[in-house]
């Protein structure tokens, strides 16, 4: 991993960030964190983050982390409040002498403009520590407006904020110069290559992570999403390696799908016959 990127979940903790609309800035701005995380691990970047889970995490910690980290960008993800409840959509700042933290700014912009978000645009701001402290290229995202319900709608559901760590994600990539590749992986199973979308994994635990062997004298399906009615990917053998960062999806009946990779394709295994 050559690049090297920090991320911040704004907030946390003690600390729940903008309140409305029965959401917690500090929720949204996590699972965002994680899915920006997700993408960029899977185009190579090495990524430092502030925090995987609800804890304290003051801004001034952050800075000292994206100091100490030797990444080249520094993120931090948010989401916006006003007394004004009519206020909308998103925006992202940086800091007002930084040429290219206004261009990672606009593509920030651009990104979330194509989600269907309306854009505020970018703003420069100097009094922000997270963008005055920061030794690198720092942005401030701000996604919605947690107190305007329709603004708020469209960032109301982890799914939704997953989108929205994507589109950061592509931004980030593109200012990295690295090309965005969709998420798909190859099914074997019909005699002809056949690019699938792969579902995102609703959660992220870092004790999931790690190498894990098939356990089963059939092999394990690979599937596209975390359920046995999602699309085959492909067979993986008994005995056969697979890797995990940490990333699954729990059904309501408790079952643990990991979300892994192995030899190219990547795609949710069933974590019961994985050890």
């Amino acid at each position: 991993m050559g690049k090297k990127v920090f991320l911040s979940a704004g907030h946390g903790g003690s600390d729940p960030g903008a309140v409305g609309n029965g959401l917690k800035e500090k929720d949204i701005n996590l699972q965002i964190m994680l899915a920006d995380k997700a993408e960029l691990e899977r185009h190579g970047v090495e990524v430092i983050c502030s925090r995987l889970k609800d804890e304290n995490d003051p801004v001034t910690e952050e800075v000292k982390e994206a100091n100490a980290s030797g990444a080249k960008i520094a993120v931090s993800h948010h989401v916006n409040s006003a007394e004004n409840n009519k206020a909308d959509g998103s925006e992202s700042l940086y800091y007002g002498t930084s040429a290219e933290g206004k261009l990672l700014a606009e593509y920030c912009e651009e990104e979330t403009k194509k989600l269907g978000q309306n854009s505020r645009g970018v703003v420069a701001r100097n009094d922000l520590w997270f963008l005055r402290g920061t030794k690198m290229v720092a942005v401030i995202t701000e996604s919605a407006f947690i107190n305007n319900k329709n603004d708020i709608s469209i960032l109301d559901t982890v799914t939704e904020q997953q989108k929205f760590g994507q589109a950061y994600a592509k931004a980030i990539l593109r200012h990295l110069g690295i090309e965005y590749k969709p998420v798909t992986t190859s099914v074997s199973t019909t005699g002809k290559a056949e690019e699938v979308k792969v579902d995102y994994a609703k959660s992220f635990n870092k004790a999931y992570a790690g190498t894990y062997t098939v356990k089963s004298s059939d092999g394990l399906n690979m599937r596209t999403g975390a359920n046995t009615s999602k699309k085959l990917i492909k067979n993986i053998p008994n005995g056969e390696k697979v890797q995990c960062y940490g990333y699954y999806t729990r059904e309501s009946d408790g079952t643990v799908w990991l979300l892994v990779t192995y030899k190219g394709y990547t795609g949710f295994m069933s974590k019961g016959y994985l050890k």
